[in-house]
C-alpha cells in the first residue's frame, strides 16, 4: 500500500486501531481513514473529538445551513488539505465533489498517489 511517508502510515494504523478495523473490513471507512491519515489532514482531525460512528473527516467539518451540507471548517486546512478532506468524505458516503477541483488542488505526485490508493481501497483493489 502506498504511503507518503512513515507519518502517514503511522496515522493510518492509529486511526484503523481507533475504529477497531482491519484491512478490507469496511472499505468506506478505510478509504476515508487512509485519506484522513495524510499528515496535514490528520493534524486537523486529531485536534477535535473523533466520533467513531462516522468518518474521522467530519471532525474537521461543520454543517452549513446555507449550503445544506458539511464543509471543511478547520482553520489549518489549505486548498489541498480541504480538497483531500472532501474526498475522504466522498469515499465514506458519496459526498459530491468535483474531480477537476480535486485534481487541480492536488498537483503533487504524492497527493495524486493518495487519491488513487484511496480509490483502490474503496474498490477493494488494494
Amino acid at each position: 500500500m502506498y504511503f507518503i511517508d512513515a507519518e502517514h502510515k503511522a496515522n493510518y494504523h492509529w486511526l484503523m486501531d481507533k475504529y477497531n478495523l482491519s484491512k478490507n473490513q469496511d472499505v468506506q471507512y478505510e478509504s476515508s481513514i487512509y485519506v484522513c491519515a495524510v499528515p496535514y489532514v490528520f493534524e486537523a482531525i486529531v485536534e477535535g473529538e473523533i466520533d467513531i460512528s462516522v468518518s474521522p473527516s467530519f471532525t474537521a467539518m461543520k454543517f452549513s445551513e446555507e449550503e445544506g451540507r458539511h464543509i471543511p471548517s478547520h482553520q489549518s486546512l489549505t486548498g489541498t488539505s480541504r480538497a483531500l478532506l472532501e474526498f475522504a468524505v466522498s469515499c465514506y458516503n458519496g459526498y459530491k465533489i468535483g474531480i477537476d477541483d480535486l485534481i487541480a488542488s492536488n498537483s503533487s505526485d504524492e497527493y495524486f498517489n493518495v487519491i488513487i490508493q484511496a480509490m483502490k481501497i474503496r474498490a477493494k483493489k488494494a
